[in-house]
């Protein structure tokens, strides 16, 4: 639990119990609606940020917003429903116009949920045609415009980062860094003398720190792809003492969330990829555990039949590929307190699609 309360955290509840009772409250508080007419119907979305992070959270969203919680509801969309989106800079903090047409609505309940979070569900007039929005974290979101309770159309809405981004969390503003700030020599770092300098303290509750790399390599396909890195932990004293560390590799559908920790904190953990999660509670997550000591090395590998994870270049889990493969669009990292990464790396076959320190 201790991991999902951290991922729902990240999405600005106070804990996981929290965050299910504002999913299960904004469900039932829509009204009832007509049917509406059919002409095609929708798959099922996963949606990562529904354990995790990030809209804005990389358990990071990471950011951040249904691989634990499918789409409640799936309809048949008329060909006269349209919905579109537009982020007007290609930096964070970032605001997206939304242009709809939802004429066709037999209700006058229309929304626009401007990702997983139902907090973000915003009733708009059948009769206008654009709405407009503000998002503080990057990532990749489920934009859906709903007629009462149906989805009517839905579409991915990536918000990307001006290269490398680090934050420390906070809700609903983050605390945004300098590049100079966190770039040092050859890796990624925010440091303690940053974080106190933002007149942030490390105790008794130590804040989270995020990196975030989105929108700037070519779309990496789940099912044929290697990403590595090493990355530390610095933190450890007081409430931190876990050190809990993930790494988000943001799709288009979802996300695949790699956990790390002290190696007596394994229980905490979850594992997620993209529709699957898998508990510390009920499986054997112990390779996850590590110290943090020295630089410590992360690699996944996906193929069309198996998806790979390696902690210190030894086998730590796996899982079948994916049902439905999706494209990597970005990165992020999380730390309890504070922490540096580096070698970071991912190619697609035998090609490198981004590489960096």
């Amino acid at each position: 639990m201790t991991t999902l309360n951290v991922l729902a955290q990240f999405a600005g509840y106070a804990d996981w119990r929290t965050f299910r009772q504002a999913v299960d409250q904004a469900d039932t508080s829509l009204p009832a609606t007509p049917q509406v007419p059919a002409s095609r119907s929708i798959s099922r979305y996963t949606d990562w940020r529904s354990i995790g992070w990030i809209g804005g959270g990389i358990l990071l969203l990471i950011l951040v917003g249904a691989g634990l919680f499918r789409s409640r509801r799936q309809t048949d969309v008329p060909a006269t429903y349209r919905f579109g989106s537009r982020p007007v800079t290609q930096d964070i903090p970032n605001s997206v116009i939304f242009t709809y047409d939802a004429t066709a609505s037999p209700t006058d309940s229309v929304f626009i949920q401007q990702s997983w979070d139902p907090a973000r569900r915003q009733q708009v007039s059948k009769t206008a045609h654009e709405f407009t929005s503000l998002y503080y974290y990057p990532g990749s979101y489920e934009a859906r415009l709903l007629v009462g309770r149906q989805i009517v159309s839905r579409h991915t809405l990536t918000i990307p980062t001006a290269g490398w981004l680090g934050l420390i969390h906070r809700k609903p503003v983050p605390i945004y860094l300098e590049k100079a700030a966190i770039i040092e020599h050859d890796f990624l770092r925010i440091s303690p003398k940053t974080i106190t300098a933002q007149g942030i303290a490390l105790q008794p509750v130590p804040p989270t720190v995020q990196f975030y790399n989105v929108g700037n390599f070519k779309p990496t396909a789940t099912d044929e792809f290697t990403f590595s890195c090493q990355l530390q932990n610095e933190g450890g004293q007081g409430a931190g003492i876990c050190q809990h560390t993930a790494i988000a590799l943001i799709t288009e559908r979802s996300a695949i969330n790699i956990p790390l920790c002290r190696k007596g904190c394994i229980a905490a953990l979850t594992l997620f990829c993209l529709d699957t999660l898998v508990s510390g509670k009920t499986a054997n997550l112990a390779s996850f555990g590590t110290e943090f000591g020295k630089w410590v090395g992360v690699r996944c590998q996906g193929d069309k039949r198996t998806l790979r994870f390696y902690v210190n270049d030894r086998l730590a889990y796996e899982l079948p590929a994916p049902k439905q493969s999706s494209r990597i669009v970005g990165m992020a990292y999380s730390f309890e307190g504070t922490g540096a990464v580096r070698k970071i790396k991912l190619t697609s076959g035998d090609q490198t699609v981004f590489q960096a320190f």
